[in-house]
């Protein structure tokens, strides 16, 4: 169960401020190229202990670190978000979009969201920015995430426009 506390749009270069962390805070972010009538990057972002309990819960025993296995859970859970996230905006615009293969960068704040955001047209761009509290049994505390759409040049403008907002 995903609630969305907030929606926003961010600078490219304020996003490490926009998911709460500090530059050296550990953080998973999960890359997948959006294509279809939307082209974009979408990126899902969690802080390192919020990656690891996704990880116990998906593979049922306890995630200290994020071996192969616990990976592919953390990669599985961003493709669904970010799969319910582009699913409601083609009910928004009627136009829909596939996700590519999910990649996932580890490490520390800096550079795992600097390496996924290499391979977008990010910098001196704008993202939708969307943070969400994912409801995890048996936790008592949402895991924060957030949904990171990263447009081709000019889709943002495109999307919003879509949607009736330009």
């Amino acid at each position: 169960l995903a609630q969305v506390p907030r929606i926003a749009l961010v600078p490219c270069v304020d996003l490490a401020a926009e998911v709460d962390a500090a530059a050296t805070s550990e953080l998973a972010v999960v890359r997948m190229g959006v294509e279809g009538h939307l082209l974009a990057h979408a990126l899902v972002v969690l802080h390192g202990d919020d990656a690891r309990a996704v990880a116990a819960v998906l593979t049922g025993r306890p995630a200290p670190t994020l071996g192969a296995l616990e990976r592919s859970a953390v990669q599985e859970c961003a493709n669904i978000v970010a799969g319910a996230y582009l699913a409601a905006l083609a009910g928004l615009t009627g136009r829909t979009s596939m996700l590519a293969p999910p990649q996932l960068h580890c490490g520390a704040a800096d550079a795992a969201l600097g390496a996924a955001l290499r391979e977008t047209a990010c910098p001196g761009g704008t993202v939708l920015c969307i943070e969400s509290a994912l409801r995890v049994r048996d936790r008592e505390v949402p895991i924060r995430a957030w949904f990171l759409l990263v447009p081709s040049p000019g889709g943002l403008h495109a999307l919003l426009d879509a949607v009736g907002l330009a």
